[in-house]
């Protein structure tokens, strides 16, 4: 019993203890203030900009398509592989454009001689038409009628001898063709077949040259007009303030883009230090204007709700100002039509309120 007292005891007098330290605390408030900081203002040099998202796109891409049909022997390339210029992408099996040349050369070889056939006949069929018109037996228009047909025949056999050769030729450099070579340096980026398979003239490889990209964006014609006033272009690869390169407009389009209803602009990238990827994201930022604005530190600022303001110290008294922001400046931020001579609140604005007592500390 006497414990449970004294313990009683004890707890009572420090509530009494607790209470007047409180009640000496609020007392030196009164007499001294909250203590704050302060700072004037400053002023620093702020960039307008405009921002568009983006794309990377590579500046050329070369589709290989197969010279003719045939089957894969060989695939030596897959997405993703990097490749030279003249670097072996596949081969053709030589036994099929070998079968086709003999094939056509049958054909051909048909057509040659039934040609010939054709005018020797013809030939022989003069030789005797000859004669009776030598005894009166044929008329000359026969005659005549039988040289022109020579002639014609003569004509279509040179033709077709000059196609067998010509086509003959193309079939044995369609042999030497089957191997297929990349015809720039890049990356391989689609391949329409497989090892095995048999192609067509639409199958292709498609080689992205990686040695220059650009960045596609779309504009509205308000950003489009304000390109000629621009001071510079960055672009954030993958959207990275970190990953910013420079860029220049390279092409624009003065025609709607049906899908976006925006307009087209392509932008050359300078001098990037980081590996850029064909279909990244970019996010295009362009300066429009450079000014000297008026800024405060970003703890100086107070949000409560939809209300943005500041205090500033006058007579050793805190009082309210509404603000209008601007742009963010590193740790500051631009204070719209922020008058001057004025010190503002800076440590201590999240326990100050529109009139009270303050001691400005260092």
């Amino acid at each position: 019993m006497k414990k449970a007292m004294v313990l009683l005891l004890i707890l009572g007098l420090s509530a009494v203890f607790i209470a007047c330290s409180r009640a000496d605390d609020t007392d030196v408030l009164k007499e001294y203030g909250l203590p704050v900081t302060v700072t004037g203002s400053q002023q620093r040099s702020i960039t307008d900009t405009f921002r568009s998202p983006g794309v990377v796109e590579p500046v050329a891409s070369y589709d290989v398509f197969p010279i003719s049909s045939g089957v894969i022997k060989e695939l030596l390339v897959k997405p993703g592989d990097r490749v030279v210029k003249g670097e072996i992408l596949y081969m053709l099996d030589s036994a099929t454009a070998e079968n086709n040349l003999k094939l056509k050369e049958s054909s051909l070889r048909t057509v040659k001689n039934s040609l010939t056939n054709q005018l020797s006949d013809t030939k022989e069929q003069r030789e005797k038409v000859k004669l009776l018109y030598d005894q009166g037996a044929a008329s000359k228009s026969e005659l005549d009628a039988l040289d022109s047909q020579i002639r014609d025949i003569g004509v279509q056999l040179d033709d077709a001898v000059t196609a067998y050769l010509n086509q003959v030729d193309t079939l044995k450099e369609t042999l030497d063709e089957r191997i297929v070579i990349s015809p720039s340096g890049g990356v391989i980026s689609e391949i329409t077949f497989n090892a095995g398979e048999s192609i067509n003239l639409q199958d292709r490889i498609n080689v992205v040259d990686d040695s220059q990209y650009i960045v596609a964006s779309y504009l509205t014609a308000d950003q489009l007009r304000m390109l000629d006033g621009i001071e510079a272009i960055a672009v954030w690869l993958d959207g990275k303030k970190e990953h910013a390169v420079d860029a220049q407009v390279k092409t624009t389009d003065r025609v709607k883009d049906p899908q976006t209803n925006m307009y087209r602009i392509e932008l050359s990238i300078v001098g990037a230090a980081y590996e850029i990827y064909d279909g990244e994201y970019a996010e295009v930022v362009f300066d429009t204007s450079t000014r000297i604005a008026d800024v405060l530190p970003l703890k100086s600022v107070k949000r409560v709700g939809e209300d943005t303001y500041i205090y500033y110290i006058e007579n050793k008294v805190a009082n309210r100002v509404d603000i209008t922001l601007g742009k963010v400046v590193d740790e500051f931020v631009e204070v719209i039509g922020l008058p001057t001579g004025r010190m503002w609140v800076v440590k201590g604005s999240d326990r100050v309120q529109d009139g009270s007592s303050v001691e400005v500390v260092e």
